[in-house]
């Protein structure tokens, strides 16, 4: 403050109106900084690109994974605290309401995957889950089907219906980009939009499997659920999406540019999914 004002405010007033002495004054001026001191400095500016680079959605851990990859040495404690420091805080978790309907008497499908969430490749296992999304105008309905291998969403779909259509398409785009071959195991809850005839005579004709959690069990399609977690944590609730049209352009930024190409995940040895196929 002191040297702030220094132009216009005697130091001597200065000093008084704020209770220091000028000789501390002074030798603060004469003091140059130690090198930790700089060097917290210098990442206290990265931490905070990459913070924003990242959404704002980065904690300690992940921050100091990116410094490390850029070359600088930083403990996650250490990010931490310059964080604290500068007022960094990655966005607040909230939880959201399932929109599963397993009040049905459609077919079930076993439990193929039986929680094996590490399959040796790609196009072995798939998992696809639905979650709403608000807007302004009502709610709309995003469905997504991941490969478990990498965790990268290889097909969605956005509509104003949580419906069997909705699930068709996400599965239409996953099958198109990916051409999996015989055998493929796709697991999901047991919706109705899942169990639909439309949707089971679809994996049929792909020659696809499909299985299906226990009843009242979310850790049978933990992957699914972790992925709607972090999107609704990440890039929902910070925002109030003024119409249908914006929630379905941030989705498509999240899923397409952020989640499957920049994103980094632990479980992956903190590479995104898009590189972690690519070094596969």
């Amino acid at each position: 403050m002191i040297e702030k004002h220094a132009g216009g405010l005697p130091v001597e007033k200065a000093c008084a109106a704020l209770s220091v002495l000028r000789t501390s004054y002074y030798r603060w001026r004469s003091t140059e900084p130690g090198p930790r001191k700089v060097y917290d400095g210098i990442l206290k500016a990265t931490i905070r690109d990459i913070f924003f680079e990242h959404h704002a959605i980065y904690g300690a851990r992940k921050i100091g994974e990116v410094l490390k990859r850029r070359g600088f040495s930083c403990s996650r404690r250490r990010a931490r605290r310059l964080m604290d420091e500068e007022g960094l805080m990655s966005v607040y978790r909230h939880r959201f309401t399932r929109t599963t309907d397993s009040n049905h008497d459609l077919p079930i499908a076993p439990n193929l995957l039986s929680r094996d969430f590490s399959p040796a490749g790609p196009n072995i296992a798939w998992v696809s889950d639905t979650s709403y999304i608000p807007t302004t105008e009502g709610w709309r309905y995003l469905c997504v089907v991941l490969d478990l291998y990498s965790r990268m969403v290889v097909g969605w779909s956005f509509s104003d219906r949580n419906d069997r259509h909705l699930v068709l398409k996400a599965y239409a785009m996953a099958f198109d980009r990916r051409r999996p071959g015989k055998g493929l195991v796709v697991h999901t809850d047991r919706g109705s939009t899942y169990c639909s005839h439309d949707v089971q005579a679809f994996l049929r004709s792909h020659e696809a499997l499909a299985s299906m959690s226990r009843k009242g069990d979310p850790w049978d399609n933990a992957c699914a659920e972790t992925f709607f977690k972090a999107y609704k944590t990440e890039w929902v609730y910070p925002y109030v999406f003024p119409s249908p049209d914006e929630a379905l352009s941030r989705a498509r930024q999240y899923i397409e540019l952020f989640y499957n190409r920049k994103r980094i995940h632990q479980s992956l040895g903190y590479a995104s999914p898009f590189a972690f196929e690519q070094a596969g």
